[in-house]
């Protein structure tokens, strides 16, 4: 697996595409009703999650507020659009190493900018690095909100894109642009991230498209 400068990665989210995602997007999914019936109607069973995602995800409903919340719905057995929640082992850490290792140093790098500690929880960047790992085996494509998943996603040949990036796809298919934004828009209020600050439908409408 290349950790080197980044490559062309073609992402395709044609309807046919599956999809491993991170914690961030499942939180989006988890906290608007309306955003997960029309991801689920795109992408049932075409989703896949891993166990420290789900880990993560009970670890943030064990807060309070709107994340907690929508980390709820993933507690005990999960969902029925989502995969069996993939598992990992000792075998796979050699392969896990490398990848952790490169987002770590890139969050370092990107703490040190914003002048904040690193992050020095153990669980740190597992979720992210496993969710990789399993897309780049079985060539899928990762859906994730940290830039710096994405960025190590393709430098390991892997696919990545936000729920937004999905969004302006179903808008070139006919979704409506201002229906879509107003789902963002409380997202953010509530102060969850959806990969990409949104300000309006027109930023979801594709260029040479008028606002549905």
């Amino acid at each position: 697996m290349s950790h080197g400068t980044t490559p062309i990665i073609v992402t395709s989210l044609a309807p046919e595409t599956t999809y491993v995602t991170d914690t961030g997007p499942l939180l989006c999914l988890g906290a608007s009703k309306e955003l997960r019936d029309i991801y689920r109607a795109r992408c049932y069973g075409k989703t896949h999650w891993v166990e420290a995602v789900k880990a993560e995800l009970f670890h943030h409903s064990r807060g309070n507020g709107p994340r907690a919340r929508a980390a709820e719905m993933y507690n005990g057995r999960g969902v029925a659009w989502l995969s069996a929640v993939i598992a990992f082992s000792a075998a796979d850490d050699n392969d896990l190493a490398p990848i952790r290792n490169r987002l770590t140093t890139l969050g370092v790098a990107k703490a040190n900018r914003q002048g904040r500690t690193p992050p020095t929880d153990p669980r740190a960047n597992l979720g992210e690095a496993q969710s990789i790992l399993h897309a780049h085996r079985h060539q899928h494509t990762l859906l994730a909100h940290d830039d710096d998943a994405r960025i190590v996603a393709k430098q390991n040949s892997v696919p990545a894109a936000t729920l937004v990036d999905l969004a302006r796809r179903l808008v070139s298919e006919g979704i409506s642009a201002k229906q879509l934004a107003n789902m963002f828009l409380t997202l953010q209020r509530d102060g969850i991230d959806a990969g990409e600050y949104i300000t309006g439908p027109l930023d979801l409408v594709p260029r040479g498209r008028s606002n549905p």
